[in-house]
């Protein structure tokens, strides 16, 4: 195994910890990162579907000279805001997970 893969799988593993610690540590921590993936959600979402729709339309219209403008690299960006939203909502999953497993189930009367 080289270096440049236990370095690779260090961070991994940290960040594997990391993620359990805030899903099943302090409910009060998983609560706090529950509401700032929400807001990342809300953040990295907002209105992003007609930006995508205006910058296609800049695209189709007027092809290579809005590429050479900064049309390819607005819609990359807009790909990543999209991809950062979408782990913001599985940070707020993997908290709605952690705290939903806390929540004690009444004992079965199996009769």
């Amino acid at each position: 195994m080289t270096a440049m893969h236990r370095r690779a799988m260090y961070s991994r593993m940290r960040l594997a910890r990391l993620l359990s610690y805030l899903f099943y540590g302090p409910a009060w921590l998983t609560f706090l990162a529950m509401g700032a993936a929400t807001g990342g959600v809300a953040l990295c979402t907002f209105d992003l579907f007609s930006i995508f729709r205006a910058n296609f339309a800049l695209l189709t219209t007027y092809g290579v000279m809005a590429i050479f403008d900064g049309g390819l690299l607005q819609l990359l960006q807009l790909i990543f805001w999209g991809y950062l939203g979408v782990a913001c909502y599985f940070v707020f999953k993997g908290c709605l997970h952690g705290l939903i497993e806390r929540v004690p189930t009444p004992p079965r009367d199996d009769r």
